[in-house]
């Protein structure tokens, strides 16, 4: 009986050692960067999906791209145009290539480009990527432009191949441009989730507590300063800030010169998905911009936020807001 008693706790506390190095290493996970043939795969994943997104005009479908995203009801996506409050599912996104042909556009040729700048970063099941692309458009009016854009792809593994599960695509403004306004309609589906609600809340009040060049001040117990940091602020330059230094460099150069003070109020269509200690939200936002010379310039906007839980709380690894371009 001794013998056994001694052979059970000896088991217990085996157990017990290997629980607690596996709960351990499971703390321990953090995102990591991708590079090389780990990054290669979701370059060629994105040139495909913009390539199966491009479109002309005697289209007979336009759901090419359809395979490369989640079917989940509650995924949304953020196109380059609006509405605002962009769509959700791949039911509603596939129809945006008319809203596309209702503004006169009759082709559009889709790529990534300064394949230097497309990063990517890997949590668990979890890829997010950023990216430069071009639109080489073909205009009714016989006009040829190439916008450029970047993006913020958000990568979930459902057990046979990465789909999309949100992303956001945005062009750069002025601090002075005129930007979209419109009223943001009523979604019987939207489930806010409110701690992640109230964190993008306090951020936002941040934002619009004091002059901007106090701002980095204001923000930076929001953010994980570490080198996976990255910002896509809606105003030029179109460059992703990496790392908080340069992020506090980006506003002293490009946002103190061109404003005074920059007010943000979230909306409450926030959602968030949270896998593990990793968690993405996405809400609608009103921005008012006080210019140098005093006039305010209002516009609607999004904002997509990547967060990690750290052992002092929630921590932006990513952010990426914009103005939907009418």
């Amino acid at each position: 009986m001794q013998k056994t008693s001694m052979l059970r706790l000896l088991s217990l506390v085996i157990a017990g050692l290997w629980f607690f190095q596996i709960a351990n290493v499971s703390a321990q996970v953090k995102p990591k960067e991708l590079k090389g043939k780990h990054l290669q795969p979701f370059v060629e994943l994105m040139q495909n999906n913009l390539k199966a997104w491009s479109f002309h005009k005697d289209d007979k479908v336009f759901d090419e791209a359809g395979v490369d995203y989640s079917k989940r009801p509650d995924a949304l996506f953020w196109d380059t145009s609006i509405p605002l409050q962009g769509f959700r599912g791949w039911d509603e996104y596939q129809h945006v290539i008319k809203s596309w042909l209702a503004h006169g556009i009759e082709q559009a040729d889709i790529a990534v480009i300064d394949t230097d700048q497309f990063k990517g970063w890997r949590y668990k099941d979890v890829v997010w990527n950023l990216m430069h692309c071009e639109v080489a458009l073909r205009l009714a009016n016989g006009e040829q432009p190439k916008p450029r854009c970047r993006g913020t792809s958000i990568w979930e593994w459902e057990g046979d191949r990465w789909r999309l599960a949100h992303e956001t695509f945005s062009t750069p403004v002025t601090a002075d441009q005129p930007v979209f306004q419109g009223k943001r309609p009523d979604d019987p589906r939207i489930e806010p989730h409110l701690d992640f609600l109230a964190m993008a809340k306090q951020m936002a009040a941040a934002w619009g507590a004091g002059a901007l060049v106090d701002l980095p001040a204001r923000l930076e117990k929001f953010y994980l300063k570490n080198h996976s940091l990255t910002i896509y602020t809606p105003w030029h330059p179109m460059p992703v800030y990496r790392g908080w230094q340069a992020f506090e460099a980006g506003v002293k150069e490009h946002l103190v010169p061109n404003a005074q003070r920059i007010s943000i109020s979230v909306n409450d269509d926030l959602e968030a998905h949270r896998r593990g200690r990793l968690a993405w939200s996405h809400a609608t936002l009103h921005i008012e911009t006080l210019l140098p010379d005093g006039e305010i310039n209002p516009g609607e906007a999004r904002q997509t936020l990547i967060w990690f839980l750290t052992d002092d709380g929630w921590r932006v690894i990513h952010e990426h807001f914009s103005f939907p371009q009418s």
